[in-house]
């Protein structure tokens, strides 16, 4: 669960100002660590990015191709996942809302902050419906 929730960290950072409508591909978004893991530019001095491409492999080319690869596909998912309208449409009861959270952050990669904000309720309720 704990190592879900870090690659999940790892596409939201990523992928967040598409998400956003900001840029349509992360590698335009010039103020994200997308640019500097992938290899596409140097990474600043602040940034070390030898954990995140560790997650991947131990060689550095290998591990900057799976993270390009890892993204894209992330990419890909958000483009054709449901809305979270479209998810909790119908709900009617707190057993419903809590099914419609986990089947949100399990099966189209909601983070719990998104369906918290979404529905308004506190991240901690959220959390507790996946734990359910």
């Amino acid at each position: 669960e704990k190592e879900r929730h870090l690659y999940n960290a790892i596409s939201y950072i990523a992928l967040n100002p598409v998400k956003a409508g900001l840029v349509s591909d992360p590698g335009q978004w010039r103020w994200s660590s997308y640019r500097a893991i992938s290899g596409f530019t140097p990474p600043p001095v602040f940034l070390n990015i030898s954990y995140t491409l560790s997650l991947f492999s131990d060689d550095i080319e290998t591990a900057r191709q799976a993270y390009f690869h890892f993204i894209a596909e992330r990419l890909a998912e958000k483009e054709e996942r449901l809305t979270l309208q479209t998810l909790f449409q119908g709900v009617e009861n707190k057993q419903e809302r809590n099914q419609a959270i986990r089947i949100a952050y399990f099966d189209h990669g909601y983070m719990p902050m998104e369906i918290a904000t979404y529905l308004g309720i506190s991240r901690s309720t959220a959390n507790r419906a996946l734990k359910e």
